[in-house]
């Protein structure tokens, strides 16, 4: 009996850290993914506050804190503070002006616009088609056209891109995305970008074991990656779709005859 009395005072330390870890943990309850809806309905608030430049409509000027944000289109803004006023672009962006003028920026290095003037190219859609400027396949007004690949190709985009990745281009994208995510992932792999979308609502205090991805201010790598996936499939499912043509001219044929077919 008395041994055990010893042997009960020796660890008696340890036994009251444990508890008090057992305490601690029990005071702070950790919330538990919800459904796959229901993360990005969780999202939509604190992703609107941290990203204006998102949330606001072409022509509309907002004021957040100090500043005010005037937004020209997707890719220019102009940003006023109490001692700046400055144009702020996120790559070349033209838009038209008054009388046809073709206003805008243009992203390029010094030799290009030389190269332009000794061309002495006369007009701006000549210059234009020297730009090169990337296919952007990945504007929301795509999405319906990728909605309607076969499954097969829309998974060879999707599974190329992180699962990090495709939780911000839902919250970018909106319910369009959400919906040819679920149509095209099998359970599992949604389940993987509901966790994404659960940890990119964790404050910095709090442990994600996710913190090396990104963040909401990390969507234009997201929108960069789906674009640079997007290109590389579009090129082989274009391949693809020549070659079976090729091979069945009589679809080609078939479809020209059921153009001229008139509704009844």
């Amino acid at each position: 009996m008395e041994t055990n009395s010893w042997i009960s005072w020796l660890f008696k330390p340890f036994q009251r850290k444990k508890n008090e870890i057992i305490e601690k943990d029990e005071a702070i309850p950790v919330r538990k993914p919800s459904s796959f809806s229901q993360e990005i309905e969780r999202l939509i608030v604190p992703w609107k506050k941290a990203i204006p430049t998102r949330n606001c409509e072409i022509g509309e000027s907002i004021q957040i804190s100090q500043y005010k944000l005037t937004k020209t289109n997707e890719s220019l803004f102009r940003w006023e503070g109490a001692d700046f006023n400055i144009l702020v672009a996120f790559g070349s962006s033209f838009f038209p002006g008054k009388d046809g003028i073709r206003n805008g920026i243009l992203f390029c290095d010094e030799g290009f616009v030389n190269r332009m003037i000794q061309k002495g190219l006369e007009s701006w859609e000549e210059i234009e088609k020297e730009i090169h400027l990337p296919e952007k396949g990945y504007f929301p007004e795509a999405l319906p056209i990728f909605a309607s690949w076969p499954r097969f190709w829309r998974e060879q985009v999707v599974l190329r891109v992180s699962p990090n990745h495709l939780a911000l281009l839902i919250l970018v994208w909106g319910k369009e995305m959400q919906k040819i995510l679920e149509n095209t992932l099998t359970n599992k792999q949604v389940s993987l970008v509901r966790d994404e979308l659960y940890y990119l609502g964790f404050s910095k205090e709090q442990e994600n074991p996710y913190e090396k991805n990104s963040d909401f201010f990390g969507f234009p790598q997201a929108i960069l990656q789906w674009e640079k996936t997007y290109q590389t499939i579009l090129i082989k499912k274009e391949k693809e779709d020549g070659y079976h043509r090729k091979r069945n001219p009589r679809i080609n044929s078939d479809q020209k005859k059921t153009a001229r077919r008139k509704p009844k």
